[in-house]
């Protein structure tokens, strides 16, 4: 029912017939019993873990030798938030109301402020954004795939290897120079945030040029092609509402629209100590 750049994920069914998704995580062949101590330490670590805003993790398997890691999780019949913004029809995208994108906004907000600082460890995301966030029969939200991210001590001010962590577009620049703190997920929540306001990408690539257009450009256009960008222009205008996904036409709070937009340009920052 999915796939990702190092992992699958399969429906299935327990014994009683609750259904369940297990994602399985390829694993270098040539990887250590230490490595599996790792694995087992961290996996343990995220098994105690518990908010109505997280994904549960079920149970796990690791196989020996290489052969891979299996989690299982709750299975949740409304997919991922990333689908419901840019991969429904309109009249789909519109059972996902203002009211029902605020209420996205917060759980998602509460799901890092408990792994964060609530969590006897400090647990790092370092992948936050609509595709790791998943949807109930309520269209709930539930951060998902938190599981064998990063767990920390609280004292954390070092370099951490972030290589393959995060996805481009929502990745806090100070990663690409492998440095990271909670500030980094704070970083693609606030990208999150602009989608779920928007309803569209952060950024769309402009259209090739035709071979027999010389005029046309393929060059990006910040004012046309990068929606922070375009967001915060618009509300220095006072035209905040005209950036508002079209299929939230009815029911949408002005006020709170620019507070979610407001705090997403804060969580947007370069610098992280500027980020809330």
């Amino acid at each position: 029912i999915g796939r990702g750049g190092s992992a699958q994920v399969f429906r299935g069914s327990l014994d009683d017939g609750t259904p369940v998704a297990v994602k399985r995580i390829n694993i270098d062949s040539g990887h250590t019993v230490a490595g599996e101590e790792d694995f087992r330490r961290e996996l343990s670590i995220i098994a105690s873990v518990h908010h109505r805003s997280l994904v549960r993790l079920l149970g796990y398997c690791l196989q020996h030798g290489g052969g891979g890691l299996y989690l299982v999780y709750p299975f949740f019949e409304n997919g991922s938030l990333d689908k419901w913004l840019f991969h429904r029809t309109e009249e789909q995208r519109r059972l996902m109301t203002w009211p029902k994108r605020f209420c996205t906004a917060v759980d998602v907000a509460r799901a890092l402020a408990y792994l964060h600082n609530e969590c006897h460890r400090r647990i790092l995301h370092l992948d936050v954004k609509p595709g790791n966030i998943l949807l109930d029969g309520d269209l709930r939200a539930h951060v998902s795939d938190f599981g064998i991210s990063l767990s920390i001590t609280r004292g954390l001010n070092s370099v951490i290897n972030t290589r393959g962590r995060g996805t481009l577009g929502y990745m806090a620049p100070e990663m690409l120079v492998n440095s990271v703190s909670d500030r980094s997920d704070v970083f693609s929540y606030g990208k999150t945030l602009l989608e779920l306001v928007g309803g569209r990408p952060n950024y769309v690539a402009p259209p090739v040029p035709s071979a027999d257009d010389a005029s046309s450009s393929a060059k990006p256009d910040l004012k046309r092609d990068y929606f922070p960008y375009i967001v915060r222009d618009m509300m220095t205008r006072g035209e905040l509402l005209k950036a508002v996904d079209t299929a939230m036409a009815h029911g949408v709070d002005e006020e709170e629209v620019k507070t979610v937009v407001e705090v997403a340009l804060c969580c947007i920052l370069e610098q992280p100590d500027k980020r809330p």
